[in-house]
Parts: structure tokens; C-alpha cells; sequence
């Protein structure tokens, strides 16, 4: 079995350089958004 978990949040307001986004720039996951996705996969079993 494969399991594979992303993780998708705001709140890089505290990150160093953080710039806030753009006028019409959604947090939603669209084209025409900023929100990055991590995630890892991993083999169970």
C-alpha cells in the first residue's frame, strides 16, 4: 500500500521576504493562486 499525505496551509506571513499577495491573487487552489503544496509518498509495508 501506497500512502501519500500534502499539506497545504497559509501563514508564511513569518517566513524572511515574505511579500503578501498580489491584488486578485486567490489563496485557493487555482491558476491563478500562490499556495504551494508539499507532500511525500512513502511505501507502507
Amino acid at each position: 500500500m501506497t500512502l501519500r499525505v500534502v499539506e497545504i496551509s497559509d501563514g508564511l506571513e513569518g517566513l524572511p521576504g515574505h511579500e503578501p499577495r498580489p491584488e486578485g491573487v486567490a489563496a485557493a487552489g487555482s491558476h491563478s493562486s500562490d499556495v504551494v503544496h508539499v507532500s511525500a509518498t512513502t511505501r507502507l509495508g
